[in-house]
């Protein structure tokens, strides 16, 4: 045999070997789960040849297929929030949360993203619909003089606003503003 031929019979061998395993498992699947609409299912044996449950294995089966009372009494949920319209500062790029978002777990912080250089005289107000603040201490400006990142204290579920002033080296400012829910 020369050398294409054996490699054509070694992969002949190795095709057979693959599909021998794909079918195999076909096969093992299909004992779990009939997807196939023309082949008719299995008929369960009647009651008196299916093998009994022993005392444990019946309540065990009777707790699994028992619907259960709610652990608790449902909690009252807070209204889809009605968020307003964004508004974006000059060179704003992003931000996390960003507007609209609906968060399931409360945030340490509201970070921003922009395409220019921030000044420390950037401001960020965190409200909520109550008018409470949330933000706590100055906003940080990154290494990068990109993003800019303010603290917030533990924010109960509610809606949010958020106010900024993101200010630029030639000391202009422009504000922005958008709002997200914490549910």
């Amino acid at each position: 045999m020369n050398k294409i031929s054996k490699a054509m019979s070694l992969s002949t061998k190795k095709t057979y070997a693959v599909a021998s395993v794909v079918a195999l498992v076909v096969m093992l699947a299909g004992c779990t789960r009939n997807t196939n609409p023309a082949v008719t299912p299995a008929v369960e044996p009647p009651a008196s040849e299916q093998p009994s449950l022993t005392v444990q294995e019946q309540q065990i089966v009777d707790t699994l297929t028992t619907p259960e009372a709610p652990l608790s009494e449902p909690q009252e949920s807070l209204p889809a929030p009605a968020f307003g319209t964004q508004t974006k500062s000059a060179h704003f790029v992003s931000s996390n949360p960003a507007h609209e978002d609906i968060l399931s777990s409360a945030l340490d912080a509201v970070v921003f993203t922009f395409n220019f250089d921030i000044e420390p005289a950037s401001t960020v107000s965190v409200k909520s619909a109550s008018g409470t603040e949330y933000a706590v201490g100055d906003p940080i400006v990154g290494a990068d003089l990109l993003t800019l990142t303010q603290n917030v204290s533990d924010l109960p579920p509610g809606d949010y606003t958020v106010s900024y002033s993101a200010c630029w080296p030639d000391q202009t400012c422009h504000p922005g503003q958008f709002e997200f829910a914490l549910r």
